[in-house]
């Protein structure tokens, strides 16, 4: 979450309170959205890592039947 904020922050510093446009907001709702769908997919993208490299691990290791 603050990585988005820290994205969308620039679009605000400038700017009195009474002076944010609908433009202005309706772009931060779409980065907002934007960056919070790519942070979504680096998380999936690494979990889906961490698995593979698990079940590679696994595959590597010999049953041991007594």
């Amino acid at each position: 979450m603050m990585e988005v904020l820290n994205y969308i922050q620039p679009m605000f510093s400038n700017l009195g309170r009474s002076n944010i446009s609908k433009a202005v907001i309706t772009d931060a709702l779409r980065t907002i959205d934007e960056q919070t769908l790519a942070a979504e997919l680096a998380d999936i993208a690494q979990e889906t890592q961490v698995d593979n490299d698990s079940a590679e691990q696994d595959q590597h290791t010999m049953p041991l039947d007594f």
